[in-house]
């Protein structure tokens, strides 16, 4: 009985190949639980509702992910809170991050080709 016969098992090893290499070249890749990282927690001065929760959610990701960061992950609870864990743990990117999450937006917007 040969099992190199079978296709299916055919797929599996040449699937469980190309992993292989895969990991070996590009390396694993730790998130927030393996290799550490930082959380931020902010607390909103009142209340909002869904709706702008959702919004202060997609702006704070918005403004992270355009520093390039690529693990990034924002929570909300209680309508007032917002939990932002970032898999970075080096003291300077850190404080960059936090000085970007103290600043406040700038909104601009174009009337009649007026800003």
């Amino acid at each position: 009985m040969n099992i190199f016969k079978n296709a299916s098992v055919v797929i599996y090893l040449i699937v469980l190949i190309l992993g292989t290499i895969f990991l070996a070249v590009s390396g694993l890749k730790y998130g927030l639980d393996f290799s550490g990282g930082t959380q931020f927690i902010l607390t909103l001065n009142k209340e909002v509702d869904v709706s702008q929760m959702e919004r202060v959610q997609s702006t704070i990701s918005q403004r992270l992910e355009c520093t390039g960061l690529k693990d990034v992950k924002v929570t909300s609870w209680d309508n007032k809170y917002v939990g932002i864990d970032i898999a970075e743990s080096d003291p300077e990117k850190v404080a960059k991050i936090e000085e970007i999450l103290q600043k406040q937006g700038r909104f601009e917007c174009l009337y009649e080709n007026k800003v």
